[in-house]
Parts: C-alpha cells; structure tokens; sequence
C-alpha cells in the first residue's frame, strides 16, 4: 500500500530544482559582488547542472557591464573547473554541465565576441555554454 501521490520525473526535477535554489542562496547571504556570485545551480533528472546567470540589463547601458561579464562568466567556469561544483554535488560529480546567461536581449558587438569566446573555452573543459535571451 502506498501513501500519498506518486511522484513523476517532472514532480521530482522540480522538487531537486527547488532545494538547488534554496542552497545556493544559503551559500550566496555572505555578502558578494555580483561578478562573484554563482545566481542559480539546478540539477536535472539525468545527473547534469545547470548554472544559470542573470543580466537583466541591456549590451552596454553600463560602462562596466564588458569587464562584469567576463569575472561573472569566470567565476562560473572557476566554480566548476576548481571542484566546487564537484565536492557540493558529490553524486553527481560526472554528470554534464551547462552553462547559460540569461540575458535582456541576443548579445550584440563586443557582447558576442565576449559570450562566443565563453562558449569556446569553456567547450575545451566539457562545458556547454549558451546565452538564453528574453522574448
């Protein structure tokens, strides 16, 4: 006899979705700069990350935002090249990891040679890198 509902691969990728969520931001409270802070970790049903970034603001209203890209897009592969990603999700240490910006809008100019190098050097290490715009 069972007890409450059975759960299906959607239910359980949602509920581990959540508890991902729920840890990086109890790792994240030490205060950091946004270039320095991993924004979300998700685990999928077949054992890969997803390390989701976030830039919410448009290619260039920031005279910073190039240089901010780059340490955030490092501090991503740093977090998986280094073994932090590793010794965090120790049983699923071997799975595949893709990363993704989730951004404003298609990365244009300096932006895309910015994001098309990511994508090339991480590609070298096993890591998937794509940019998610909105819309």
């Amino acid at each position: 006899m069972t007890t409450g509902r059975n759960r299906t691969a959607s239910d359980c990728a949602r509920m581990v979705f959540r508890w991902c969520v729920r840890q990086v931001m109890a790792e994240n409270v030490v205060s950091r700069p946004p270039t320095q802070t991993i924004d979300l970790v998700a685990q999928d049903v077949d054992g890969g990350h997803l390390l989701v970034m976030v830039e919410d603001r448009r290619c260039g209203v920031d005279l910073n935002q190039e240089s901010q890209l780059r340490e955030k897009i490092n501090t991503y592969a740093g977090y998986v090249l280094d073994g932090r990603l590793a010794r965090r999700d120790t049983e699923t240490a071997d799975g595949p990891v893709r990363t993704q910006l989730d951004c404003a809008e298609t990365p244009s100019g300096r932006f895309t040679r910015i994001t098309d190098h990511a994508a090339k050097q991480l590609a070298a290490h096993g890591i998937d890198f794509q940019a998610n715009p909105a819309g």
